[in-house]
């Protein structure tokens, strides 16, 4: 789905799909003087591989992980960002679906490369990893979309950094992974491959995996989570993003009191 697409269509998408697409949501040049500027903090960060399949941190805050280096808290790194991180079409739909009340739990960002091998079937109920449920091997029940995370891609998601798979579910059907999260294909799964600056939308229990980059360089994206109102919080949520809220209304409309 295009940024033209109404509101309640992707609300609709998110409802009955689990996910949702707005097509070049971003400005090309927006989208890379954001990139250079995270390519910079990497570069402060000493330019460490992009891999490690435990949890190390760089800085607090920073750490790397089986995803990539993820930064918790994009706008504690890069405040300058605040004023345009969100997009009004964008929160428009989302809010379609959780209320307009809903609060902004979320926005960091994963730098990634090639190292990274197939990043295995997965999905974010409870608003970080499926982890623990897995390990116990009892899944939640969640009878409607409660939380939703917006993917924004700062490249094309071709064969060089790798396209996303998703899994189709509408909101309410069982949480728990249908196949073997390990195999590299599941009966149902669509292929996205987005350009830049284009959002993916996912609804909590969404089940989807990264095929691993083909090409150089490095694959970003800017993750923001929004909740319901009446959700109980993600395992992580930044309670200073209030700080940055002046910057821009969207962003004041979005951020938690307290």
């Amino acid at each position: 789905m295009s940024v033209g697409v109404a509101a309640e269509d992707h609300a609709r998408s998110l409802r009955e799909r689990g996910f949702t697409v707005f097509e070049r949501a971003y400005d090309p040049a927006w989208v890379a003087s954001l990139r250079a500027d995270l390519v910079g903090l990497y570069e402060e960060l000493g330019r460490p591989p992009l891999h490690d399949p435990g949890h190390r941190e760089l800085a607090p805050g920073i750490e790397l992980c089986a995803a990539g280096l993820a930064v918790h808290s994009l706008l504690a790194q890069r405040p300058a960002w605040a004023a345009t991180l969100l997009r009004p079409e964008v929160v428009a739909s989302i809010g379609d679906l959780l209320g307009d009340d809903m609060v902004l739990e979320v926005a960091g960002c994963v730098i990634s490369d090639r190292a990274r091998p197939f990043f295995a079937w997965h999905s974010h109920v409870g608003g970080v990893d499926d982890g623990v449920h897995r390990r116990r091997g009892i899944w939640p029940v969640v009878h409607g979309a409660e939380r939703v995370m917006c993917l924004l891609y700062l490249q094309d998601l071709g064969d060089d950094a790798g396209p996303m798979l998703v899994l189709p579910r509408a909101a309410g059907d069982p949480a728990g992974p249908p196949f073997d999260c390990s195999l590299d294909r599941w009966p149902g799964q669509v292929e996205l491959r987005p350009p830049a600056g284009s959002v993916v939308a996912i609804e909590q229990c969404t089940w989807h995996a990264i095929r691993r980059m083909q090409g150089p360089g490095l694959r970003m994206f800017v993750g923001t989570t929004f909740a319901a109102r009446t959700t109980a919080p993600a395992g992580f949520v930044d309670r200073d993003l209030g700080r940055w809220a002046e910057a821009s209304p969207l962003l004041a409309s979005v951020v938690a009191e307290g």
